[in-house]
């Protein structure tokens, strides 16, 4: 993932700077295990390598909740419901970090692997009041669960123009609908 954002450090001019994730703050699940790099939410962080090619890498962040198994189950849990003044309920997430703060303008998502499951992507404003829940995710964009041609793909859905400056975003995923 990447994304492009604007930087109004200077006072007249506006700078567009390209970053990669740098950290990887928080999950709901991935295939691979911690001691694993296989299929963890860790494969996010850095330069993109696998896109263009279309597969099942080992080098990707796959959710444990991927494919219609795991609504089988019947340990299965209920989706978890994101903290915002939206009513929406998505099946996992990732919290990523870039290194600086920005007024994101473009995000680029590679799937190379039965793309479309990307649902919202959410903006995390540090300045808001612990306390004012609502108000700390902004909501970038939001859609519905996506059926994809089986080949990789950039998604850089069009975003609302978020009022602050973030270098944290949460991507949430809606995956149990696709068979691997």
């Amino acid at each position: 993932m990447a994304v492009n954002g604007e930087s109004y450090d200077k006072p007249v001019f506006k700078t567009l700077k390209r970053q990669a994730v740098s950290e990887v703050l928080d999950f709901s699940s991935q295939y691979g295990s911690d001691q694993s790099k296989s299929y963890t939410a860790q494969n996010v962080v850095g330069e993109i390598y696998n896109y263009p090619s279309y597969g099942d890498f080992t080098q990707s962040l796959v959710f444990r909740t991927y494919g219609t198994w795991w609504n089988q189950c019947p340990s299965t849990p209920k989706p978890f419901k994101e903290y915002t003044n939206l009513s929406f309920i998505s099946q996992d997430f990732v919290d990523i970090q870039f290194n600086d703060a920005v007024y994101p303008t473009e995000i680029e998502i590679f799937e190379t692997y039965n793309p479309g499951a990307v649902v919202r992507i959410l903006a995390f404003n540090s300045n808001a009041e612990i306390t004012d829940i609502h108000n700390r995710w902004f909501v970038l964009w939001s859609g519905n669960v996506q059926i994809c041609k089986r080949q990789a793909r950039v998604f850089s859905p069009k975003l609302k123009k978020c009022p602050f400056k973030t270098s944290v975003l949460q991507i949430s995923i809606s995956s149990p609908t696709f068979l691997g």
